[in-house]
């Protein structure tokens, strides 16, 4: 901390030559500064471990690790309502392509025995074809998931899609469209009477990915991707996983597979024991949304560039939970950015994700620095923008990139 008196400070050449008002302030908030300092001192920090903490703050380290497409696919994959931009898959098959995010909402009911269900197409990309089913208060549903179209089934389609069933078809002049799911949550909470909140929900996904039609409800809470939650006010949500390479490829079908076609309902949930105001087996509302990530190809309109970012995706791969549903969503993607971090520190360059920083902070200043990563980020000056980019939103607002330079060193330790 400064020691210097009241007229060694106005003495300083970039003081002296001010008005007096402007050198009063000036010394006013330099007293303010030291005040400050002696407080983070008499609590055991400095500058340094302000900066150090500033940059090691979490996530830091999976930004460099994740190219910005793989960072929005991971959060659709974990968090797929918190993301509020669409997203791509960041694979080799990463063309440029549309990118839709669309939200649904509904209400549904239990039957009339206090059993209920929802349930969901994760590949039904068009506009026109029903892509969820759900029960209907007055009607039982034998404690299983019924056929879309049977007489106990309310039905949705997803208008909101772009595209139509018939725009995927190929014509003499029009190859059609081609789409892929990128990822797709379904999430439902009760909207009834305190007194009459009863019940069990079972968030699930068929572990194979396979339909869910005329499986029981005790069947699906022993699924390895099931979870039971006694029923709450919060929402609850059911994510889905991709298990098989197809199910990353694009597909002329609409609903993903010629041999489903429209009815491949492969996530959902399952409601049990619900009561009504008598305390007896009734039904019970609920209310759901869909969010719903896609991406198109063909000759269409809104095309945007693509990524492939083939270390980001294995990363987001090998950090998805096993179970599919959770009423934390955000702590699983927290678990995820965390095992993302621990994998990074082994395939950053030898010198980390520090030195990366610090050289790129360097580039321009110093043409005679020399070494290989300087070079290296000197050749690709737009790669060293973006990565600036990346981690301003870890900063603090006040932070400079000199400060980020500064504490760079420490980002691994």
């Amino acid at each position: 901390m400064s020691k210097i008196s009241r007229q060694e400070f106005f003495d300083r050449p970039k003081i002296k030559n001010l008005p007096q008002k402007e050198k009063l302030r000036r010394w006013n908030q330099h007293r303010s500064s030291l005040r400050g300092e002696k407080k983070q001192a008499a609590r055991g920090y400095t500058r340094n471990t302000q900066i150090r903490s500033r940059q090691t703050k979490r996530g830091m380290i999976a930004e460099l690790a994740l190219s910005p497409c793989a960072q929005e696919y991971l959060v659709a994959m974990h968090a797929p309502f918190s993301l509020k931009t669409p997203a791509c898959v960041p694979d080799l098959h990463a063309v440029p392509s549309k990118k839709i995010r669309v939200k649904t909402r509904g209400v549904f009911s239990t039957g009339a025995d206090g059993n209920g269900y929802i349930h969901l197409n994760p590949w039904q990309n068009c506009n026109d074809s029903t892509s969820a089913g759900f029960s209907l208060a007055a009607t039982p549903t034998s404690s299983s998931f019924q056929p879309l179209f049977s007489a106990s089934t309310g039905l949705l389609s997803e208008g909101k899609l772009p595209y139509a069933s018939a725009q995927f078809k190929a014509t003499t002049n029009n190859p059609g469209v081609l789409a892929r799911t990128v990822a797709i949550g379904l999430r439902i909470r009760y909207i009834g009477a305190e007194l009459a909140r009863s019940g069990q929900i079972t968030g699930l996904r068929h572990p194979d990915n396979l339909t869910l039609v005329g499986t029981t409800f005790d069947e699906a809470k022993s699924f390895s991707t099931a979870k039971t939650y006694h029923n709450k006010r919060q929402w609850i949500y059911a994510i889905w996983r991709p298990v098989r390479p197809t199910e990353y490829e694009f597909s002329q079908n609409p609903s993903w597979t010629e041999e489903h076609a429209s009815a491949h309902p492969s996530l959902g949930f399952a409601l049990q024991g619900t009561t009504g105001s008598s305390g007896s087996p009734g039904p019970a509302p609920f209310e759901f949304e869909i969010i719903r990530y896609v991406e198109y190809i063909g000759n269409i309109d809104n095309i945007s560039p693509s990524h492939v970012d083939l270390n980001g995706m294995s990363h987001v791969r090998n950090s998805i939970p096993a179970k599919s549903t959770t009423q934390q969503p955000h702590k699983t993607l927290l678990k995820a950015v965390n095992m993302i971090e621990e994998h990074a520190k082994e395939i950053l360059p030898a010198m980390g994700a520090g030195g990366l920083l610090a050289s790129a902070a360097r580039t321009g200043a110093s043409s005679s620095s020399g070494g290989f990563l300087t070079g290296m980020i000197e050749s690709l000056e737009t790669a060293a923008g973006s990565a600036f980019n990346s981690i301003s939103s870890f900063l603090p607002g006040m932070a400079t990139m000199g400060e980020v330079a500064e504490a760079a060193p420490l980002l691994l330790l």
